[in-house]
């Protein structure tokens, strides 16, 4: 099912991130010989997920096995799983027939000083995010982490809050005045200019933020939303760049390493022609980019 899936996908496995989550867990699953044949007779390392037990039969953990499949398949992020939902049930039960309550609930809370740790969730780094978003142009994420900007930092979870502290962040450090409406640049009330955006390049090139932004963009001619761009020129696999594309707008940005051994902050903003004519002329400035 794994594989089905994710071929289905149609993206690279080195571009999706994994979220295993909760499910029985290996202390309570438990299988005959045949379950554990169909999944060892092809993968040998298969066996260290199945445990003896002394029924004669095995106790299964489908966590390790899904990693072990995630992970052959060459999916870059695998996180989550150790959830058992046969014991949280059990644990439930057992709490309510002592009259302690137990409920689902989605409020948030501040746990007791004395209070003993059951769990710990931990997000991937954020260089990882940034690329999981940036390599695909993966709007949602995006716009998700705009909201948590504004959870954070700004008035609470909504676009607008998370924008608000997007441009104020960026006009405090960098003295930049851009229009920010949103997280992932959909709205045509977002407005900047070229050289406010290669002066934020920039601004962070070679420090630890852009250092991460750099590495985060996908590479020219080679992947992501910029692999058919700068193909066979001397942008490919030299320079990388952003997309943003709206119909009429199209809008490219990100670093070159030229052939003179300079690194370049670029950023194309065409508007008017239509997509497909704007790419061919960004591909003819990046290529000349590439060769300065």
């Amino acid at each position: 099912m794994l594989e089905s899936t994710i071929g289905r996908l149609g993206v690279p496995p080195s571009q999706l991130i994994a979220w295993m989550g909760p499910a029985i867990g290996p202390g309570h699953f438990e299988v005959g010989n045949e379950v554990r044949s169909a999944f060892t007779t092809d993968d040998v390392g298969a066996k260290a997920a199945f445990v003896p037990n002394a029924r004669g039969r095995w106790q299964c953990d489908l966590y390790a096995l899904a990693r072990r499949r995630l992970s052959t398949l060459g999916v870059a992020g695998i996180f989550g799983g150790g959830w058992c939902t046969f014991a949280a049930r059990e644990l439930a039960l057992t709490m309510r027939s002592s009259h302690i309550a137990a409920r689902a609930s989605t409020h948030t809370g501040r746990a007791p000083a004395d209070g003993h740790l059951l769990a710990l969730v931990s997000s991937p780094p954020l260089a990882t995010m940034t690329r999981l978003m940036d390599v695909p142009s993966d709007d949602l994420f995006a716009e998700m982490f705009t909201k948590q900007l504004g959870v954070l930092f700004g008035e609470g979870g909504t676009i607008a809050a998370g924008s608000r502290v997007i441009a104020d962040t960026i006009a405090d450090a960098y003295d930049l005045h851009p229009t920010i409406v949103d997280g992932s640049g959909l709205s045509r009330n977002d407005r900047s200019s070229p050289l406010e955006v290669v002066d934020l390049l920039r601004d962070v090139w070679n420090t630890r933020v852009g250092n991460e932004l750099s590495a985060s963009l996908p590479v020219v001619g080679v992947e992501g939303t910029v692999k058919t761009i700068g193909l066979k020129t001397a942008a490919q696999g030299h320079c990388r760049a952003k997309t943003g594309t709206l119909n009429y707008v199209t809008n490219l940005a990100g670093y070159c390493h030229s052939r003179s051994g300079k690194t370049i902050a670029f950023a194309l903003f065409v508007d008017g022609p239509d997509n497909g004519t704007a790419i061919l002329e960004e591909n003819k400035m990046i290529a000349a980019i590439a060769r300065y």
